[in-house]
């Protein structure tokens, strides 16, 4: 055992809750500029998608709206509207005060196309 695995012994839960309960308020526009900046450079989406899914669906139910609202994000990014709204129902579900997914919401809603707003960035 190495000293840190004898000093704390979390589980896999344990670590994914602690990831998706940090992803709050100002993290989640932090997330989103950082896949805006992806997407403007024309990376793949696909493997940050992968990861924060898995963590969402790994964590307890009520850290993960953070993550379904970057989930949600990304999807509307790349025009996957119908992932986005799922994602996004399931972010509101859990956390109705979260801003961020109330900005998403309102593009959505008005059927903003997202290649015209531009890319988000964080100072």
């Amino acid at each position: 055992m190495t000293m840190l695995s004898s000093a704390v012994q979390l589980r896999p839960q344990e670590v994914f809750d602690a990831i998706a309960a940090r992803l709050t308020g100002q993290i989640i526009n932090v997330g989103i500029a950082h896949i805006d900046a992806a997407w403007v450079a024309g990376e793949s989406l696909e493997p940050i998608l992968a990861s924060y899914t898995r963590i969402a669906r790994s964590a307890a139910r009520q850290h993960t709206a953070g993550l379904w609202t970057l989930i949600a994000w990304i999807n509307w990014r790349t025009n996957n509207r119908p992932a986005a709204w799922e994602a996004l129902h399931l972010a509101l579900e859990i956390d109705p005060d979260e801003d961020p997914a109330h900005y998403l919401a309102v593009f959505m809603y008005d059927q903003v196309d997202p290649r015209r707003i531009r890319p988000v960035h964080w100072r």
